[in-house]
Formats: C-alpha cells, structure tokens, sequence
C-alpha cells in the first residue's frame, strides 16, 4: 500500500552521539524512501540534556508547526528495518480505511531487543502506531 501524497517529519534525540547500527538504520530509511515512497519531508536530531522530555516535546511543537502529516522519533539506540515508515503509514491508512479520521499523526515503533550488549532490530510485529493527535 502507497501513501500518497503524504509528508513525514522524521526526528531523533539524543544525547550526543549515535550507534552506527542507528546511522546506517537511518540511511537505509532514507534510501528506501528516496526510491519508493518519497514520505520524508525532513529529517532533524536534536541534542538533550538532563531532560528527555524536554528534547522530545521541542520536536513534538516543532512538527506540530510544519504542514507534515506525521511524525516518526526514532530512538537513537536502535536499528530498524528500512522499511519501518512503510509499515507504520500502512498501518495508519488502515486506520483511516475503518473510519478513524485524524488530520494529524504521532506514530512510533516499539523499544528495541537488547541480547548482552547486541541491539536486536525491532520485530515486524510489535511496528504499530502509537498515538494519533487529532488537530
């Protein structure tokens, strides 16, 4: 299923430095899209201090002031398929197939696996969107 004519903001926090397994999950989003879907509108990172919450809401008000239709943060300690952004917006446009209508989108994926230090990529299973913001 293809998004058409949608935009995505994807964001990160984090606390200064990023895993290479995240910077090559990131390419590989980007990559995918730039092929397929063309959904990314931006893609920003902002740095945090002692206070997540802080960080993560900034980016929260700064999509809600873009005309992008949804929002992905992606934690900085994960990898992720590179078609993770497919599946969440065909998730959503299911949700808009049964009736759900929102004008806005807040979507995110599940926590990551740890197995010792091994960040394990986040099974298909658990993408779903997490929040949908009503504007």
């Amino acid at each position: 299923m293809i998004v058409s004519q949608k935009s995505v903001l994807v964001a990160n926090v984090n606390p200064g430095t990023l895993t290479t397994s995240f910077v090559t999950s990131m390419f590989s989003l980007w990559q995918h899209d730039q092929k397929n879907l063309r959904l990314i509108h931006d893609i920003c990172f902002a740095k945090f201090g002692p206070d997540l919450t802080v960080a993560r809401n900034s980016i929260v008000r700064s999509f809600l002031e873009t005309e992008c239709d949804w929002l992905l943060q992606i934690d900085s300690d994960i990898s992720f398929p590179h078609d993770v952004l497919h599946k969440l917006t065909s998730h959503a446009q299911g949700l808009e197939a049964h009736g759900d209508t929102f004008s806005r989108y807040i979507i995110g994926a599940a926590c990551p696996i740890l197995r010792g230090t091994a960040i394990v990529p986040v099974p298909d299973n658990l993408i779903k969107p997490t929040l949908a913001l009503n504007t």
